[in-house]
């Protein structure tokens, strides 16, 4: 009886262990066909943390950098959509997007606050939005993607458009709109139509981890996005609901005038932090159970000893 107790608990413990393997397969697997799906190989992390401020108080304001940043400004819909800039003063933004790629459209702020609709109307899918702020001496850029719901060409060819000046461009924008700490992701940086060979990029998130790489002759930057969620943010709630702020910048000199360029947009924590959490917390209490039949016979052997 109690054999086939501990067989069955044995049984369930593998089984938990077996559902969670086969999470972490799955979710390796569509973050591969990510790259292999647009054309690349999964890319090889270049970019290593130099420093990392480790889990900090998550902040209610963007005074976690001093980086120009594009940031969505209240709730949109499924055909529009505010931004606001921070840490520059623009005046204009521009638009692109799937369909019309080689084409923009400039949108002026009113009050700060840029509203975004598609150039072609109902046009969904990834829009790459971008402002400017520009001196004698330097010019600053942030930018960043909107993505509509509504039906929409494919960002490739987007993407590989080139637009004005300094740009960092996500390679390829990530599948299901999501980055995710604890993978690599890769970033072309280029001027013009031309990539800039070893190029610097300062990753920033949220929480305060900094990480920097260089890219290679043709632009490209692998980096590594840092594990750096504490696990009291999704308390209560579904892991998937939890979002941070990155930013990935550069800069670049070129005739006398310092360019410097911005991507940023957001991160979540990696899916499988939660469910290892309760597979843990399963198998332990597995532990248990499997520890209750030998108490039981040690408690019965004690009993007879004091009978006798």
């Amino acid at each position: 009886m109690a054999s086939a107790f501990i067989a069955g608990l044995v049984s369930l413990s593998l089984s938990l262990a077996a559902t969670a393997s086969h999470g972490a397969d799955k979710s390796g697997h569509e973050h591969g066909g990510a790259h292999a799906e647009h054309g690349l190989p999964p890319p090889v992390a270049t970019g290593r943390p130099t420093q990392e401020a480790g889990r900090s108080k998550r902040s209610d304001q963007k005074d976690w950098t001093s980086t120009p940043l594009l940031l969505p400004f209240g709730r949109g819909d499924r055909v529009s959509a505010d931004f606001s800039a921070a840490n520059l003063a623009a005046n204009h933004l521009v638009i692109r997007d799937p369909s019309t790629p080689g084409h923009s459209r400039k949108v002026v702020a009113e009050n700060g606050v840029w509203h975004v609709e598609p150039i072609q109307p109902g046009q969904g899918g990834f829009h790459w939005l971008k402002v400017e702020a520009r001196t004698d001496s330097e010019v600053q850029t942030a930018s960043t993607f909107w993505y509509s719901p509504n039906h929409g060409s494919s960002p490739e060819t987007m993407l590989d458009t080139p637009g004005e000046g300094l740009e960092i461009v996500p390679q390829p924008i990530p599948d299901h709109d999501a980055y995710y700490e604890g993978k690599t992701w890769q970033f072309l940086v280029r001027y013009g139509n031309k990539p800039v060979e070893r190029a610097e990029l300062l990753l920033e998130t949220e929480f305060g981890s900094k990480i920097r790489a260089l890219a290679d002759a043709q632009g490209i930057v692998n980096i590594v996005f840092p594990r750096d969620f504490d696990p009291k943010l999704w308390e209560g709630k579904p892991i998937g609901r939890t979002r941070a702020g990155f930013v990935v910048s550069t800069t670049y000199e070129i005739d006398g005038i310092k360019h410097r360029a911005a991507f940023n947009y957001s991160y979540a924590p990696d899916p499988l932090r939660q469910r290892s959490l309760l597979t843990g917390a399963g198998l332990t209490f597995v532990g248990m159970l499997l520890a209750m039949p030998l108490l039981f016979r040690k408690k019965a052997a004690g009993s007879s000893e004091g009978r006798t």
